[in-house]
């Protein structure tokens, strides 16, 4: 039952940044996305998620008694919530790493003070860790 319930968490992992990937490239969320083009993020996030599908339902019969359903919600939560954390340091890296090659001031989200965008739209122009820098910036 061990064995099943770390597949589970892992292929809801993978499922879900999958998921994302493909959200935040159709949203036109940038700063969500481990690639620059939204393209590739798109075909990224659908090969990973039909790899986890079939990887997860083709590799065992999975038509026996397992997990039940308060157990899969137990393990789907934690997991899906660790890939949405994931997604967000992960492309945060990507976007401060990218950066670091541009001259300075270079690579920075085009926009100005004060029509500083919020919530999820600000993941269009800028980075998760930015816009939180960002906001904390505009607190002080």
């Amino acid at each position: 039952m061990l064995g099943l319930s770390l597949e589970y968490s892992a292929f809801v992992f993978a499922a879900s940044i999958g998921t994302l990937q493909v959200a935040a490239a159709y949203s036109g969320l940038q700063g969500a996305l481990f690639f620059g083009s939204r393209r590739v993020a798109a075909a990224f996030g659908c090969i990973i998620l039909a790899l986890s599908f079939i990887a997860f339902f083709g590799s065992v019969d999975r038509n026996i008694r397992g997990l039940e359903g308060a157990e899969q919600t137990l393990l789907f939560l934690p997991s899906a919530m660790a890939a949405v954390v994931f997604t967000l340091v992960g492309a945060s890296l990507r976007y401060r790493l990218r950066r670091q090659g541009l001259p300075p001031g270079g690579g920075a989200p085009l926009r100005s003070p004060r029509n500083r965008q919020r919530g999820l739209d600000a993941l269009r122009s800028m980075s998760y860790l930015d816009a939180v820098l960002e906001e904390e910036k505009a607190r002080r």
